[in-house]
């Protein structure tokens, strides 16, 4: 038996006694194996991989991909990305041309929430990571919806200046987003439960195109003992954001 087959038996097996970060640390090391040789590269959409995305979730995040090849001729992108508590849920939708079909446009929406460990595949060594990916789609659409979308973009601030120096904590909830339009590069975040989120109406339009099937994790005032898992500091991922003028400014741990 090689070690790739070993080492998942292993953590098959021991599941249940390992802490959570232990728990990561050792699928950390399976996809390692599992890829060996080969470099991480960066996508379009949320990384499947939960692994490479823990590394990756705050370049995605900052979105400057979107906002540096945004050049006068550029079609219309956004990346926009819901954080419903981080250990909860998160919706991230990235929206770009169609290619080979002018005015069209593809919608990549993925969901990830708390893991569900029946999903595990111990057959496959990818599989031991599936409670992790998230449940995705993709939606195809038109030049008219790209313009209701621009529209609403525009009315709920979106284009504005962004809130310099808010900070986003994990265990809140929020949208940033990333939006390329006619060359301008613009970059916002709305927090929960600020007016700019309360009255937003970009949220709504994105639900109705969403096909995952999965509800939205409703604003709430998040207190430690919601979930058991986050009673202990093992169970917890927490950082802190900060909004500047064009992207994140800054990541506070």
């Amino acid at each position: 038996m090689d070690l790739k087959k070993r080492l998942t038996r292993f953590v098959w097996v021991n599941m249940r006694r390992f802490s959570f970060r232990s728990l990561l640390t050792i699928l950390a090391l399976v996809g390692v194996l599992g890829a060996a040789g080969c470099a991480y590269q960066p996508t379009e959409t949320v990384d499947q991989n939960p692994v490479s995305r823990k590394f990756t979730w705050f370049s995605y995040l900052d979105g400057k991909g979107i906002r540096s090849n945004c050049l006068p001729n550029s079609p219309f992108r956004m990346r926009a990305v819901y954080n419903g508590v981080y250990d909860e849920q998160i919706r991230t939708y990235d929206l770009r041309p169609r290619v080979g079909e002018p005015g069209a446009f593809d919608l990549s929406v993925r969901v990830i929430s708390e893991a569900d460990l029946s999903e595990v595949e111990v057959k496959k060594i990818g599989g031991l990571l599936n409670p992790w990916r998230g449940t995705g789609e993709k939606i195809i659409l038109q030049q008219s919806d790209i313009a209701l979308l621009d529209r609403t973009l525009e009315a709920d601030g979106i284009f504005a200046k962004p809130p310099v120096g808010l900070e986003l904590h994990s265990d809140e909830f929020y949208w940033i987003l990333s939006v390329c339009k006619e060359g301008g590069a613009y970059f916002n975040a709305v927090k929960w439960p600020n007016e700019s989120f309360k009255k937003a109406q970009f949220p709504k339009l994105l639900e109705g195109w969403d096909m995952t099937g999965i509800p939205f994790n409703p604003p709430r005032q998040v207190l430690n003992f919601d979930n058991p898992l986050r009673r202990s500091e093992e169970f917890r991922t927490d950082f802190r954001l900060r909004i500047g003028e064009n992207g994140l400014w800054g990541i506070l741990q």
